[in-house]
């Protein structure tokens, strides 16, 4: 088995799994659900609740996210933790710990935005004129 002590190499193949455009595109479409529902719901003239309704959907989509960010970042630790024999998972955590991978980070900023977001308008949405 291959084993890295390199630092700067640890980080380079974390960054490599730390695409996220999976989770951004699930962002795009929450956002694009709540503006079409306040659009349709200003349309309809509030007849149905649409865009109070649109709120546990972008919950939804956000719980997602959340799940998908959680796995993304126990497939980095497992990924180092099967190249770092001689290291044991405290010593790998205290090395990815200060690396910040700036797609991540904001994805899952917007995320925790997007959860808090969403149960404003799934809980006051309908009174939204």
């Amino acid at each position: 088995m291959e084993r890295y002590n390199n630092k700067e190499k640890f980080i380079e193949e974390a960054k490599s799994l730390s695409w996220v455009w999976k989770e951004l595109f699930v962002l795009a479409l929450s956002v694009a659900i709540g503006i079409i529902a306040y659009r349709f719901n200003n349309i309809l003239g509030d007849t149905v609740g649409l865009f109070g309704r649109s709120g546990s959907i972008i919950v939804l989509l956000a719980v997602v996210n959340e799940y998908r960010l959680r796995t993304l970042r126990d497939r980095q630790l497992d990924y180092f933790e099967s190249r770092n024999v001689r290291k044991s998972p405290d010593e790998i955590r205290k090395i990815l710990k200060p690396q910040v991978f700036l797609g991540q980070q904001i994805v899952t900023v917007l995320t925790h935005l997007q959860v808090i977001a969403g149960t404003v308008i799934w809980g006051f949405g309908d009174l939204v004129a």
